[in-house]
Formats: structure tokens, C-alpha cells, sequence
């Protein structure tokens, strides 16, 4: 059997009952088609807010003394979160794959377009609190966090413990001050 592009509407989509030989049926799968390819790309933005609400809220690092202290919340409801959107994103590859596979090109054009808009949409709606895995490693430290992780070194290497009227030094401020900031 030999496949070829086409942009003859005699086939199905997914299942027999969706007829792709009416202008209806067309109308519908591209239509389908685009809104799926289009949440494809926009699916890391949903699940950045998502699986932000199941962290915690503050991170700190508390240097006093000898110990340097982080808080750190249970990541398993985050993780189980992360592992469904996952899950959905998979499915979502497979019904366009399926989509595609039909050899309608209206189809295929369809899920490009849907596809570069879903990016660009995902590129506009970025915030500077939602940054994937590749945007963290590449962020570089203020010179205000690099002071205080030296000062907080200095206290563990020397084995000195700060001044009474001194207060514990908190990251937690210079996390709120970098997530003001653009990069």
C-alpha cells in the first residue's frame, strides 16, 4: 500500500464515526487538531503553575553559627503532579500522531500552525517565576547572594559563632529580591 499526502477528505480520524469527507467533519478535526497541537506547547506553562501550588512557599537558609539549615517541604505531591502531566502530554503526542498520520495535509498544516502558536503563546506568557529545568541551570547568583553564602562559610570554616546582636542571615529575602527581576 503506498501513502501519500493528500488533500482528498475520504478517510476517518480516530474512530469510524468521524468522517473527514464532509466539510463539517473537516472543519472539526482541524479545528480539534489545532486546539490539541496548541496545548501540546502550552502544557509546560500549565504545569509550572500547577506543581508550584504543591511546593513550598518560603526557602530558607538559615546560616547561624556551625549549620547551615534549608527548609525543605515533602516534593512527593509535586512529583506525583509532574508524573500525571506527564502522562496527559504523552496521550496528547499520540492522539496528534494519530491525527497526522491520516495523510490529510489540511491536517498537517493544521498542526503546525496550532503548534507554532501554542510556542509563541508559551514564549509571551513566561514569567519570571516560572523558569523550566535549562532556564535555572543557567542563571548566575547576584553578587548579594554570593556575600552571604561567604559569610555563611566563614562561620562553618572558622568555627566562629556570630554576635549576639547579629540576626541570622536569611536567603529568603534574596530569593524574593531575584524573583523581582527579569532576565
Amino acid at each position: 500500500m503506498i501513502s501519500v499526502w493528500t488533500t482528498f477528505t475520504r478517510s476517518r480520524l480516530l474512530h469510524d464515526a468521524w468522517r473527514l469527507d464532509t466539510y463539517l467533519g473537516l472543519i472539526c478535526a482541524m479545528v480539534s487538531a489545532a486546539v490539541l497541537s496548541f496545548l501540546y506547547e502550552y502544557f509546560d506553562i500549565f504545569k509550572l503553575k500547577v506543581v508550584k501550588l504543591f511546593l513550598p512557599h518560603k526557602k530558607s537558609l538559615t546560616c547561624t553559627g556551625h549549620e547551615a539549615t534549608t527548609q525543605k517541604a515533602s516534593s512527593l505531591p509535586a512529583r506525583l503532579v509532574s508524573t500525571a502531566f506527564y502522562m496527559c502530554r504523552v496521550v496528547l503526542v499520540y492522539v496528534l500522531m494519530l491525527c497526522v498520520m491520516t495523510m490529510n495535509v489540511w491536517i498537517l498544516v493544521t498542526v503546525l500552525l496550532g503548534t507554532g502558536a501554542g510556542y509563541i503563546s508559551k514564549k509571551i506568557t513566561k514569567t519570571k517565576n516560572l523558569r523550566s529545568d535549562m532556564e535555572i541551570r543557567n542563571l548566575k547568583p547576584t553578587n548579594e547572594t554570593i556575600a552571604k553564602i561567604q559569610h555563611c562559610e566563614r562561620l562553618v570554616v572558622n568555627e566562629k559563632e556570630p554576635a549576639k546582636n547579629e540576626p541570622p542571615l536569611e536567603i529568603t529575602e534574596l530569593l524574593d529580591k531575584n524573583e523581582d527581576k527579569s532576565y
